[in-house]
């Protein structure tokens, strides 16, 4: 879970009947302001929409599900990223960019780590704040806020 005013992200592992127990040392630090957070199909990486610093950060998931940074720690986006997800197959990852009006597209590398497509960037309507990827892989879906549309 992201927390926007803390700057930081917080860990918790699910135990029995679903009840969340915080994760040792509680909290993973992140980039101003994280807004939204994806794991990967395979559970390995993590990325979390940082609003405020214009990236994502990007995690390791450790035994017993800690969080690490990754190398490096984060990439660029296009202004306010706000949503983050991962296609089903985990070889990509698209970032709703509400402030460039985009959709920031990245391919995943061996380890996890985020690397621009070319575009790197795609347009959407006005104000993209929700993005799924379509569960066989083969749409992505953005919703546009201020536009009143899906693109």
């Amino acid at each position: 879970m992201g927390n926007v005013n803390g700057g930081n992200v917080s860990e918790y592992a699910i135990g029995l009947g679903g009840a969340l127990t915080p994760i040792s040392p509680g909290t993973i630090g992140a980039e101003t302001h994280p807004q939204a957070v994806a794991i990967s199909p395979d559970a390995k990486s993590v990325y979390v929409a940082n609003f405020g610093a214009e990236s994502v950060s990007q995690y390791d998931v450790g035994a017993g599900g800690a969080l690490t940074p990754k190398s490096p720690a984060t990439v660029t986006t296009g202004a306010e990223p706000i949503a983050v997800a991962v296609s089903p197959d985990g070889r990509s990852v698209y970032v709703a960019d509400a402030g460039t009006n985009a959709v920031s597209q990245y391919d995943v590398g061996t380890r996890g780590e985020l690397v621009s497509k070319s575009p790197a960037k795609v347009g959407t309507g006005e104000r993209p704040e929700g993005i799924a990827v379509r569960s066989d892989g083969k749409s992505v879906y953005v919703a546009n806020y201020l536009a009143s549309s899906v693109s």
